[in-house]
């Protein structure tokens, strides 16, 4: 019996795996693909290497939660630092998201001059400093004991940041700048849309400045495929089952069962590394249940749809554009397109002279 079963191989299973396995505990992870990753994961067909989804590696810096876990386990991944983060293509105009603000900036307002740029941009610079400096503040669930003192250790976080917090994102946009052009409105909406997934309606200011300010922070390109980072994460677990989707899971008193198509599979404990919609399916346990029942109006449907391609081509790309139409494409959520390439020097994920391409447009499952 293993002391932990760990269904799913996203960052949030792989990372918490790896850590546990590092302190001498009995993991076993659990992957339905042949891949690991999750949504951040990459594929083979034929020569060429696929990332799935996340095509850009956030929070591998001094004081962010990412750096600090592979610092942990003693690995340093292969990456090469992308900057600009991000070249945003909006009609006639080019804004490269440069890491270094007066470069950004520069750009910024002369394809979308407004009087309050400045304030505006240094106002969620400032934020997104200030934030990253906050350590201290956790989660737990175990008990009301637990769960309150963890709530009290956001306090101070909260009280820095309570009036952007408590404030609708479109709302205090539209209230700073007063009047916006049509054109910015739909920039700001689709940075947001990449890193928060949501609209700014639907959000507080205070998520709309960290996703506006996410190529403020250092971003990175993954040599090989995400699925090569994976795999350098979790080469401490000893167990690590690919292809082995888990069907139900079955609670007993002391420990659970998980069950696949062929096996079965007991553990102390379970962590789920999915969603609370997903994860609620595996249980026929009532109180389980009901625990996700209660979840399911949180459910907004937003998935996205991708497509993948290989070129052959000597031109030089940036890692990531971002594409901005004028109008909602079809059948989807958005107004942007994502694209990403692979690195000119990354043969391990597409021949030379060859780019591996992922595109991608947020969606609605239920289309």
């Amino acid at each position: 019996m293993s002391d932990f079963a760990v269904v799913g191989s996203g960052i949030g299973g792989s990372a918490i795996a790896a850590l546990l396995s590092a302190k001498g505990y009995d993991v076993v992870l659990f992957e339905k693909e042949s891949y690991l990753g999750g949504c951040s994961s990459s594929f083979q067909r034929g020569d060429y290497t696929y990332n799935t989804g996340a095509t850009t590696l956030a929070g591998y810096e001094e004081g962010h939660i990412v750096k600090e876990v592979f610092d942990t386990l003693g690995i340093v991944p292969n990456l090469i630092e992308t900057d600009p983060s991000i070249v945003v293509l909006h009609g006639d105009k080019t804004t490269p998201r440069y890491r270094d603000f007066e470069r950004f900036f520069d750009t910024l307002d002369a394809n979308y001059p407004h009087a309050k740029n400045r304030a505006f941009w240094e106002l969620i610079h400032k934020i997104n400093d200030e934030f990253y400096r906050f350590d201290g503040h956790y989660y737990a669930n175990a008990n009301l004991f637990a769960k309150t003192k963890s709530l009290f250790s956001f306090a101070p976080l909260f009280w820095k940041f309570k009036k952007y917090l408590l404030a609708n994102a479109q709302t205090f946009i539209e209230d700073f700048f007063g009047t916006l052009e049509q054109q910015y409105r739909q920039f700001l909406e689709s940075q947001v849309l990449i890193v928060a997934q949501a609209p700014l309606r639907e959000i507080n200011f205070f998520t709309a400045a960290l996703a506006l300010a996410y190529t403020f922070n250092k971003n990175y390109y993954v040599m090989g495929g995400f699925s090569t980072l994976f795999d350098t994460l979790v080469s401490g677990v000893k167990n690590v089952r690919r292809c082995s989707e888990i069907r139900s899971i079955t609670r007993h008193e002391n420990h659970f069962e998980l069950f696949t198509k062929t096996q079965i599979h007991s553990a102390k404990k379970v962590i789920l590394n999915s969603t609370v919609y997903d994860s609620g399916k595996l249980f026929h346990d009532g109180d389980v249940l009901g625990y996700y029942k209660k979840h399911e109006k949180l459910d907004n449907h937003q998935s996205s749809f991708m497509l993948y391609m290989t070129i052959k081509s000597e031109k030089s790309f940036h890692h990531h554009y971002q594409i901005i139409h004028d109008a909602p494409f079809p059948h989807t959520l958005s107004q942007a397109l994502f694209v990403s390439f692979s690195d000119k020097e990354d043969i391990q994920i597409a021949p030379k002279g060859h780019y591996s391409i992922t595109a991608s447009i947020h969606t609605d499952s239920r289309f």
